[in-house]
């Protein structure tokens, strides 16, 4: 699939791995940073390694980070690249903006849908009917 330019294809269908970030495997953070580095966005997200169930002990780690290092913006503002956070079922996950609607993103395995299917563990493009029942905040890169 090619949205505008850029072709987002090689990203879907990367199986869940936790920690990972690489085409043989990413968890939704990792998949959001090999998506930044290959496209030289900066900063890269990255705050250092992600220990095991590191979310458990410091759930806001994440959301100071994109405080800190981007810019909130207005979900109907959103643009190509841009950060998106969201909640499923209370649990914090994170995508890539890709246009039409769409975000790039991973979840682990039997991770149930806001309606209670189950999401399959591999990336996938996900439309803004569902996701925008659990957005939370979306971030851009903060320019020079």
């Amino acid at each position: 699939m090619k949205i505008g330019d850029n072709d987002v294809n090689k990203y879907i269908g990367i199986p869940y791995l936790f920690a990972g970030h690489g085409f043989n495997g990413a968890d939704c953070i990792g998949l959001a940073r090999l998506f930044y580095h290959e496209h030289h966005y900066l900063p890269e997200l990255y705050d250092g390694e992600f220990e095991k169930d590191w979310w458990k002990k410091d759930k806001n780690r994440m959301v100071r980070w994109l405080v800190k290092n981007m810019t909130k913006v207005d979900i109907e503002n959103v643009e190509y690249g841009d950060f998106m956070y969201f909640n499923i079922n209370g649990e914090g996950h994170c995508g890539i903006y890709v246009g039409n609607g769409k975000i790039l993103s991973t979840f682990p395995p039997s991770t149930p849908q806001w309606d209670g299917s189950i999401l399959p563990d591999k990336s996938m493009l996900i439309p803004r009917r569902i996701w925008s029942k659990g957005i939370r905040a979306c971030f851009r890169r903060k320019k020079g």
